[in-house]
């Protein structure tokens, strides 16, 4: 549930910030559980988060923010007057496709 993990991610982030005292600025980009490692970056707008295993994810936290950007940047006036419809999100998901499983 989409709206499950992303209240966690938040709460998360949050809990972080209160425990080790992190300005604003500051976010929590990684979390480990067993062989699993869940990269999250956060834009102006929204959250992206990747669950790797293995030896994979290196150099993903930079096609993450990247990917982040370019959502940000092409979906900016959606993003900006957001209203909770996803269907104008669609595309989003074959544009993370494209790059960060290329």
């Amino acid at each position: 549930d989409p709206d499950v993990v992303s209240g966690m991610l938040t709460g998360i982030q949050q809990f972080v910030k209160d425990a080790f005292k992190l300005g604003e600025e500051r976010t929590l980009h990684t979390m480990e559980f067993g062989d699993y490692r869940v990269f999250i970056e956060r834009g102006n707008w929204v959250y992206i988060a990747v669950v790797a295993s293995g030896g994979a994810g290196i150099g993903i936290g930079r096609k993450l923010r990247k990917v982040l950007e370019e959502i940000e940047a092409s979906h900016r006036d959606v993003l900006e007057k957001w209203n909770g419809d996803m269907d104008k999100m669609l595309a989003v998901r074959d544009q993370i496709r494209k790059e960060l499983l290329a």
